[in-house]
């Protein structure tokens, strides 16, 4: 074949979206054997397996198990109707407990048998979970690393074996993560819409995909952006209907009306939680990449310049935890009361936390920003997108919780351990929606003359 026939080709195409994050394979994916994925599986249900021995699976319900069990059980027991599911007592969506009433209805309502099913599903989502990032890096180690650093949270370790909702929405933020990444429209509804029927405030990660797919059809106008689109708009359909149904945001039950501000409130001490969070939870890693997150000058000097608005809105339990004689937000802040006695010492940790992930958000802003403005409409920005959709979304919750930022943990481990920040920001004056779409774009323009000059070689 002439070398020139294929820059012909090429040039006759439009300028197309870099979506991947390797280029292993053709198709920029890795396979990953069904052996590999075993062994995975087995490894993971042997550690989940050995943490019931030692901690127990027959061990008296605590915390919140005690109400989801009730809630379980009347969903595993009575047919599904819609007042059951109009006024069931609860304040997440249904799908967690349709599925664990109907385990409940083979193996039993007893908490062992509760607890096998977490456990199972946590089994289930470290393998996707696994299999997600090494079909991305074609190597054993990074995917390990990214698993292990995911599945030994101490969050993470209880929500696995106790009778939790969240691991649910975990299982369907990676695979929606692996819809988008693979272009896969009928996986991206049905993971963006049982995420949002298992928590409802998932609908970050649904707003993050609306606004990547919709910014992807400005840019091309093609037919599978506005499938993709629409996949989306039909994920919403569920959770709609339901919000009718319930007439409101959450079931019109019981615990509805416990909460005393269980509306639509924006709190800015919940967003300087998560920012903390973002850097505290992922400390270990951004070490290891902090060449790549600690470089840039002007996110360093924002950090530095706002971090004392922390001191306005410091890391304190909500108003509805406090109601309810909680005075911490989570494991952490718990364990450096208690550690320390004092929760001045636990302040001056978010509040480095909070610094710290005022440089991650920032780099993530600029990338963002950068992809936008060059056309880059690849996996990348839409990582950033779900970050930025989290941190605008959770703050409007009644109740904030270290526990609601582990769906966004993988996103972030996915977005520090494999995509590079190092990006160029050459931006240029002039920047519009039509010249995005008319392709007159640094990225494009540059591709262009690349393109030009092998033909004028050819000639």
């Amino acid at each position: 074949m002439n070398p020139c026939d294929g820059i012909n080709a090429l040039s006759n195409l439009d300028f197309r979206i870099d979506y991947g994050l390797t280029s292993g394979t053709e198709h920029g994916f890795h396979r990953v054997g069904w052996r590999r994925l075993l062994a995975v599986a087995a490894f993971a249900a042997a550690g989940e397996l050995l943490l019931a021995y030692f901690v127990g699976l027959d061990r008296p319900l605590r915390a919140d198990e005690p109400h989801f069990v009730r809630v379980i059980v009347a969903f595993g027991t009575s047919p599904l109707n819609l007042d059951l599911l109009a006024h069931y007592d609860a304040m997440s969506g249904p799908v967690p407990f349709l599925l664990y009433g109907a385990w409940g209805r083979v193996f039993g309502f007893e908490p062992q048998a509760l607890r096998l099913f977490s456990i199972v599903v946590a089994v289930v989502t470290y393998t996707l979970w696994y299999w997600f990032l090494h079909s991305e890096s074609g190597n054993g180690r990074l995917p390990a690393l990214g698993t292990a650093f995911v599945a030994l949270h101490p969050y993470m370790l209880y929500l696995s074996l106790f009778i939790y909702t969240d691991m649910l929405a975990i299982l369907c933020l990676v695979g929606a993560l692996a819809a988008v990444r693979r272009e896969r429209p009928l996986l991206l509804a049905a993971a963006l819409c049982g995420g949002a029927l298992n928590r409802q405030y998932l609908v970050f990660a649904t707003a993050a995909a609306g606004g990547y797919w919709l910014a992807r059809w400005i840019y091309s106008r093609q037919g599978r952006e506005k499938i993709h689109l629409l996949a989306v708009v039909a994920s919403t359909i569920p959770l709609g209907a339901l919000c009718c149904l319930w007439g409101g945001l959450c079931p019109d039950g019981a615990l509805r009306h416990v909460y005393p501000d269980a509306h639509a409130t924006f709190h800015p001490s919940s967003l300087v939680l998560y920012v903390s969070l973002a850097a505290l939870y992922l400390a270990p890693l951004l070490w290891l990449r902090r060449r790549e997150f600690f470089f840039r000058r002007k996110t360093i000097v924002f950090a530095a310049a706002s971090a004392w608005l922390y001191w306005l809105f410091p890391v304190t339990a909500s108003r509805s935890a406090i109601e309810a004689n909680t005075r911490h937000v989570g494991m952490l802040h718990q364990a450096l009361d208690f550690v320390t006695g004092n929760d001045f010492v636990a302040q001056c940790v978010f509040f480095a936390g909070f610094a710290g992930g005022l440089v991650l958000i920032g780099e993530l802003v600029l990338d963002a920003i950068a992809r936008w403005r060059t056309a880059r409409l690849d996996f990348q920005i839409f990582l950033d997108l779900v970050v930025l959709a989290f941190l605008a979304v959770m703050p409007w919750s009644y109740l904030h919780w270290e526990k609601y930022l582990m769906p966004l943990v993988p996103v972030l481990v996915l977005r520090i351990l494999f995509v590079p920040f190092r990006e160029s920001n050459r931006w240029r004056s002039g920047f519009s929606v039509r010249a995005l779409r008319a392709g007159h774009t640094i990225a494009a323009v540059e591709r262009q003359e690349r393109v030009q000059q092998q033909l004028q070689l050819c000639e």
